[in-house]
């Protein structure tokens, strides 16, 4: 509501008011949400390390649009060391989960994390096992 101004007045620091405590109570969409307000420096300061603690608490839930901007993350290098292994396994796991983003997305840069994944076993990346192999690497490293 406070986010797009939908019957208040646009208020992004409401938003974020908001979003935190449903966040902090486990919502994935809101998690994702308050990734976003990080992100995007809307209604606090732009946080790249912030917004990437959020979108990982709800792409663990499977959260598929958070798989997708986690992905992003880890591509350009934003709050996190830039890794394209990681983020072609995040895209595969928001393809894996029905993102129309991710589906794009992966096939988009493909190429660039393709040459760096050929170790992995496409099986098990594309399978829903490769949520937890996944996540289990990028918190290892």
């Amino acid at each position: 509501m406070y986010a797009k101004g939908r019957g208040v007045k646009q208020d992004y620091q409401q938003a974020v008011t908001w979003y935190r405590m449903a966040a902090n109570q486990g919502y994935a969409k809101a998690q994702l949400n308050l990734g976003v307000m990080y992100d995007k420096g809307q209604g606090v300061k732009q946080d790249y390390n912030q917004a990437v603690t959020w979108y990982h608490k709800a792409a663990e839930q499977g959260y598929a649009k958070a798989q997708d901007n986690l992905s992003i993350m880890y591509y350009e290098g934003l709050g996190v060391t830039q890794d394209y292994v990681k983020a072609h396994i995040l895209w595969k796991l928001g393809s894996v989960n029905s993102d129309v983003n991710s589906l794009k997305n992966s096939s988009k840069y493909r190429s660039v994390a393709e040459d760096k994944v050929k170790t992995y076993n496409r099986d098990i990346v594309t399978s829903k096992l490769a949520e937890k192999v996944a996540f289990k690497k990028i918190r290892t490293n």
